[in-house]
């Protein structure tokens, strides 16, 4: 007998009131077990958002005691309560193919190791698909924000984040008090010509007695040198704000004027190169590799080169500590090495329709399952209108004379009458998404290279953090290492089989009485299906002229 685990989670970021909460799904749930007689060792009860991989402890918990056989199968709500990225979505699946995962179970569907696997792999995908569309609505209104002066992150030493009075919902920027004089005093130093940044910041920190805001967790500490230089080169303190690289007027009263700000940029300044924070597009690839020596973050810098006025862009460790080397590599070298990963993952245009097919064969076959589910519903339906009925008579009857009991009723038949019929729409909208998720993994099998080579430095970004689930950045040897995402490298394996064969085309084979693996891809991190500014659906060769 399978023994299971018990899952249920709500995001910490999620406000919805759709969204079932933690006691719901375990209501649910518990009914499965009575129902099916299931053996359930542990329940798990999490509050955390599921979209960056790795963070929630008790989801590890549950695959560390599947991976030491203690659990054979996993009991959740729905797909999404287990997965919203594509990291822990793709080991899942492969946990799963493999027999690790004896069965996931839902109130509405179970997966095994010997089913199709094309079902648990979109609805991993529809689930991280849901948590990008929340992303890029949450971006809007931080656009929305920045543009009239907002301020969309933390301020810097001498300003504090408050919310607006009139507004609770409006975040506002105000002066720290007394670290704000302080910090004043700092640039007044700087201004003078006569003090390096390490000598204001002893100042500041031993004669002044400086310390940052302490906050519920940390107690407030002295200014850092490299702190200290970034402060005295953020254009904050002149009134402004930034966002994606962008710069505008901000809403907060500044520390120094813009003429005062300049001049303090100029002991920045060196004889050979200038600094270029600001200069041209932004910097692609910050924030997408990990040094592979100490595991920090790979950061960026841009220079312009006086002699001839050519920007050089360079990648290296961000290590503060100079415990790591800070060798890195030029932009077009890690744009050359980027290309030669997409080339490993780039199929041939008839495989990947081919493959394509076969997903939309399989979406086909289960609009049928929809549709018995719609006729179940309208059953439902039909008997909850008739009970709505009998109350109304026993209403008018006489039969039932309280009122406060006779309007609970009716609510409660009302909002079993409304699930239904959001459980039919709920179950058509996911089934487009699945096939709009199909559509645009099909194009980034065929055109991420080709497209990779054309863009600008926002599209590339986009491209490569849908490539690789971990980049790992080799700044002696001048390399970069990608471990791409499992789905990708599943269709991977399916074309070459099919080369390897030499097999004809027959789609309308592939994938049924012979040996299946996955043949679903991520898609793009911008954002799925691509669409034009109408919203129309784009297809393939829509999308290589969309892109280009």
């Amino acid at each position: 007998m399978l023994r299971y685990g018990l899952y249920t989670r709500k995001s910490d970021d999620d406000k919805s009131v759709t969204e079932k909460s933690i006691g719901e799904q375990r209501q649910e749930l518990e009914k499965v077990v009575a129902r099916d007689g299931l053996r359930l060792l542990v329940t798990w009860e999490e509050s955390k958002s599921a979209k960056i991989p790795n963070r929630r402890v008790d989801y590890k918990e549950m695959i560390k005691m599947i991976e030491r056989g203690r659990l054979d199968g996993i009991l959740c709500w729905h797909i999404n309560r287990l997965v919203r990225n594509m990291e822990e979505g793709g080991k899942l699946v492969q946990m799963l193919v493999e027999g690790k995962i004896k069965e996931i179970r839902t109130p509405h569907a179970i997966y095994r190791p010997g089913d199709n696997i094309l079902p648990i792999v979109i609805e991993a995908a529809s689930a991280t698909q849901y948590s990008l569309d929340l992303t890029n609505t949450v971006n809007r209104s931080m656009e929305g924000n920045f543009r009239n002066g907002g301020c969309n992150y933390k301020v810097p030493h001498g300003y504090r984040n408050e919310r607006d009075p009139m507004n609770l919902k409006k975040g506002i920027v105000v002066k720290d008090g007394e670290r704000f004089v302080l910090i004043r005093k700092a640039w007044e130093l700087m201004l003078t010509g006569s003090y390096t940044v390490a000598q204001v910041t002893d100042l500041l920190n031993n004669v002044w007695l400086f310390r940052s805001k302490p906050t519920k967790k940390k107690f407030g500490k002295p200014l850092t040198y490299s702190a200290a230089h970034k402060m005295f080169q953020n254009p904050f303190y002149a009134g402004y704000v930034r966002y994606k690289g962008e710069i505008a007027k901000g809403n907060h009263e500044p520390m120094v004027t813009v003429e005062e700000f300049n001049q303090v940029q100029k002991y920045f300044t060196g004889n050979t190169y200038q600094k270029a924070s600001e200069i041209g597009e932004p910097m692609a690839y910050t924030g997408l590799m990990r040094c592979a020596y100490c595991g920090h973050q790979v950061t960026a810098e841009r220079k312009v080169i006086r002699s001839h006025g050519k920007v050089w862009e360079n990648y290296h460790c961000s290590d503060t500590r100079r415990e790591c080397t800070k060798q890195g590599m030029g932009k077009d070298k890690v744009e050359e090495q980027i290309v030669k990963a997409l080339e490993e993952i780039t199929i041939d245009p008839e495989l990947c329709q081919a493959a394509l097919e076969n997903i939309v064969r399989d979406l086909d076959s289960q609009s049928g399952q929809v549709q018995t589910l719609y006729s179940q519903q309208n059953k439902t339906l039909e008997e909850i209108e008739v009970k709505l009925n009998n109350l109304a008579d026993m209403w008018i009857s006489g039969l039932m004379t309280d009122t406060d009991l006779y309007k609970q009723k009716e609510e409660q038949l009302k909002r079993e009458k409304n699930r239904s019929i959001l459980n039919v729409d709920k179950c058509r909208q996911e089934l487009e998404t699945m096939r709009a998720n199909a559509m645009a993994a099909a194009n980034y099998v065929i055109f991420a290279r080709d497209t990779f080579m054309v863009s600008g430095p926002e599209r590339k970004r986009e491209i490569a953090h849908a490539l690789g689930i971990e980049y790992k950045f080799y700044g002696r040897e001048k390399r970069i290492t990608v471990d791409p995402h499992p789905l990708l490298v599943e269709i991977v394996k399916f074309a070459r089989k099919m080369e390897e064969n030499s097999e004809p085309f027959a789609p309308a084979e592939i994938g049924y009485g012979k040996e299946k693996t996955g043949t679903f891809v991520p898609a793009l991190s911008s954002g799925g299906p691509y669409r034009d500014r109408t919203g129309h659906l784009l297809g393939a060769n829509e999308v290589l002229y969309q892109m280009s």
